[in-house]
């Protein structure tokens, strides 16, 4: 799905016009239009305002190959080396540096700790 798909998407999912979300963005009207229709490639900013007025993380927007394009374009070095890193962390250092949240609600320690024995109790499964 292209990024102006999941833009339109996801405002009709919240019930938004363009005018609001356009207005909620910092953008114009227009300009949102055409970039629903993929008439435009938007900047890294442009999907932050985006992904800021519909409440979502920018990767809901773009998916990863995508985003290293965009990072590509504005040349940010940096942010690029980290997203192509493979970061092995342990479950401490994973809830100490980021928040888990589903359907708007914070995950408590034991959610935490919950999420992970599933992911890995499903890679034992596959495995066998």
């Amino acid at each position: 799905m292209s990024i102006g798909s999941k833009v339109k998407s996801l405002r009709k999912a919240q019930k938004l016009t363009q005018v609001q979300l356009a207005s909620k963005a910092n953008l114009s009207r227009s300009y949102l239009a055409d970039l629903e229709g993929d008439r435009y490639n938007p900047s890294v900013s442009t999907l932050k305002s985006i992904a800021t007025a519909l409440n979502v993380d920018l990767a809901e927007l773009i998916s990863k190959q995508e985003e290293l394009k965009y990072l590509d374009k504005e040349k940010n070095s940096s942010e690029k080396e980290f997203l192509e890193k493979k970061l092995d962390l342990t479950d401490d250092e994973i809830k100490a540096d980021h928040t888990f949240i589903i359907d708007g609600r914070e995950l408590t320690e034991e959610e935490f700790r919950r999420m992970i024995a599933a992911v890995r109790a499903e890679r034992l499964y596959r495995e066998q």
